[in-house]
């Protein structure tokens, strides 16, 4: 078997050995001739074979102009649930398989976008438009990801146009929503720049009952919710040859902090002025070296949140401005090599500081005197090595250890996963992984954010094993072909940090003691003539292990049953309609098991029509039958009370309309 240079999206490398995965090579693998393995082409899946672990990769061009954001697109995979603090558009984070968002690392072509100043990536604030694939790695994390990502990886791959080419979308929608992107590739040098850009604004006002009162709906009254727009601006900048990769991206999102809504919005209420202005700026530089690749990577993030009348009261009364500059130095090295006839080692090494300056009101610190500094830094450093052992002549049964080593600021944690992958014919692919995984908290979590964070600098590392059971099938009929996935799953964590909401203006982040997550996933995806069907359902149990009351009781934001479907349908060759629909059921608000938010069903539907080969109109309506406004806070099976209203409403039904050119 010859193993050659390819495209640095290239997949595990380790699979590539086998002939049961018959994988692409990353950059840095050179040329080696090993037998008596032959590769042959492979009939599962192509996300199944990019890890040892779950893997599910969504291209959101197969949904281009349909106004999809991140956190839309991530809820197509199943294991995944966005949590959408302030509405769309809102602060939105991710939990994978029970897992808290803090525990999901996000990475934007390979390089990480968590920072120590955040608690979690803000999904919202990554424009997709430009975005060629989205990979969602659970369970079992690929050495290359330095960090040890307890619940996922969320790997972005933005798009590279061929030379010369390139595209534009605009649109608009409801509440005052519109949008313009584009992309273009040319030649420069011995190499290609290639160029991206979105904007995006949104008044986001909805019309929505507001329910002050539980208990009492002759206080209710119709109103708009206010001040809850949003404008993104982003730049990406890219020149690479075969060699150089050099790139340079810019994001901007200028958006408004409402009011939590119970009571508020009526007509003799002052609106709020508050708004948070987020600023990053990410430059990297990487080389090719053959069997082996670096980049060092560096990166600003500034962050002003602004309170001129104290609406929100932030943490303190009278905290009318608070800033947060973080500064972000990395260096990555990753690479492989051939040792004998059935074994394949990949490694991957890490090195990165990180500084945080706050700058805000003098009340802050007179109260929180824990806090004696306006200046924090963290130092973090990791080590990867994994190996991939063939343990049949014919390459179909694949034995993947690693052993990761994570180092932050004078403490330093092992962790290590074992893969099993066996490929019994054809068209199955078994899976089975078992790993400990540790996490240290991050800056954010410790110090708080000057605005609705409370500090809390005791905590304590996060630790906590992860294993799961996998099952693959592809299909084929004369006239149909289709796919399936079923994995179950169990994550038990110490020391888990969790985000408690201490009051409806303000939380803080404390280590509860242990947590404990089990489920099932299964993800389908089917072809027959014009029609095609793509399923992902996620069954969790999430309970609180800890001594104490609250054991047993259980985690909140995990569903308990959560549904995607999309339904597409080609009229013609010119016209195709679809339709989506999303349930979560049984989510638990409140972490002592009285309160849950009441099942919620969105159905979105539209027509995509394609003029030419070249221009594309996208017509569609999200939550058609307007249930998200209408989304309540009830009392858990076996409790009484009155179901109430979330601080933030989901915004409902929305239309949009966009225009899609290639050229």
């Amino acid at each position: 078997m010859k193993i050659g240079k390819k495209t640095k999206r290239g997949t595990l490398a380790a699979l590539t050995i086998a002939t049961a995965t018959a994988m692409t090579v990353p950059s840095w693998a050179t040329e080696t001739t090993v037998s008596p393995v032959v590769v042959t082409a492979s009939t599962l899946m192509e996300d199944q074979e990019k890890s040892a672990g779950s893997v599910t990769v969504i291209k959101p061009e197969k949904t281009k102009g349909e106004f999809k954001t991140l956190p839309d697109l991530l809820e197509q995979s199943a294991g995944i649930h966005v949590i959408e603090a302030k509405g769309r558009g809102g602060y939105s984070v991710a939990s994978v398989r029970g897992s808290t968002a803090a525990q999901v690392a996000v990475y934007v072509d390979d390089i990480l976008v968590n920072l120590g100043s955040e608690s979690a990536v803000d999904l919202s604030a990554i424009p997709v438009e430009n975005v060629e694939t989205v990979e969602i790695y659970r369970g079992y994390i690929p050495p290359k990801f330095g960090v040890a990502g307890m619940g996922a990886v969320i790997s972005i791959t933005t798009k590279r146009p061929e030379k010369g080419q390139g595209s534009v979308t605009a649109g608009g929608g409801s509440f005052g929503e519109r949008r313009l992107s584009g992309n273009y590739a040319t030649p420069v040098g011995e190499g290609k720049l290639s160029m991206a850009f979105e904007l995006g604004t949104a008044d986001g006002d909805f019309p929505y009952t507001n329910r002050p009162v539980p208990g009492n709906p002759s206080l209710n009254y119709d109103t708009y919710r206010t001040n809850n727009g949003w404008d993104d601006r982003s730049l990406a900048l890219r020149w690479e040859n075969s060699d150089w990769d050099l790139g340079y991206s810019y994001k901007n999102r200028d958006r408004d902090i409402p009011m939590p809504a119970p009571g508020y919005d009526s007509t003799s209420t002052k609106i709020a002025r508050t708004d948070q202005t987020t600023t990053r700026q990410d430059l990297f530089l990487g080389k090719n070296q053959g069997d082996w690749e670096w980049r060092i990577s560096y990166g600003t993030q500034d962050k002003t949140f602004r309170d001129p009348d104290g609406d929100l009261d932030s943490i303190v009364p009278g905290n009318h401005r608070t800033e947060y500059d973080t500064e972000r130095l990395n260096a990555d090295l990753n690479g492989s090599f051939l040792a004998g006839e059935r074994h394949f080692f990949e490694w991957a090494a890490r090195w990165g500081q990180e500084t945080l300056d706050i700058s805000e009101d003098e009340n802050y610190f007179r109260i929180n005197k824990d806090l004696k500094k306006y200046h924090y830094s963290q130092h973090s450093a990791s080590a990867t090595l994994q190996d991939t052992i063939i343990l049949d002549e014919m390459g179909n049964l694949l034995l993947i250890p690693m052993v990761r080593w994570n180092y932050q600021d004078d403490e330093d944690h092992t962790s290590w996963s074992l893969g099993l992958n066996w490929k019994p014919g054809d068209d199955w692919l078994i899976k089975a992984t078992y790993g400990r995984y540790n996490r240290a908290p991050n800056m954010y979590e410790k110090y708080g954010d000057g605005v609705g964070i409370a500090p809390n600098t005791d905590l304590e590392w996060e630790e906590g094993t992860h294993y799961d059971l996998g099952i693959h099938k592809t299909w084929e009929g004369e006239t149909w072909s289709g796919r399936t996935g079923l994995t179950a799953f169990v994550l038990d964590t110490e020391n888990l940090i969790e985000f408690i909401q201490l009051n409806q203006r303000y939380s803080m982040y404390r280590n509860i003691g242990k947590g404990h997550v089990e489920g099932l996933e299964l993800e389908s995806a089917f072809d027959w003539g014009r029609w095609r069907l793509n399923l992902a359902c996620t069954w969790m149990d999430g309970e609180n292990r800890s001594a104490g009351v609250k054991n047993g009781k259980k985690l909140r934001n995990r569903p308990e049953l959560a549904w995607f479907a999309r339904l597409t349908h080609d009229l013609s060759e010119k016209t195709q309609i679809f339709g989506e629909y999303t349930f979560t059921g049984d989510n638990y608000y409140s972490d002592d098991d009285t309160a849950i938010y009441d099942d919620l069903s969105i159905v979105n539907a539209g027509v995509r029509y394609r003029l030419n080969d070249d221009s594309l109109l996208v017509f569609g309506v999200d939550d058609v039958f307007d249930e998200g406004p209408e989304r309540m806070i009830v009392p858990a099976p076996g409790y009484y009370g009155n179901e109430r209203q979330p601080w933030y409403p989901l915004q409902g039904r929305t239309f949009h309309l966009s225009y899609s050119l290639k050229f």
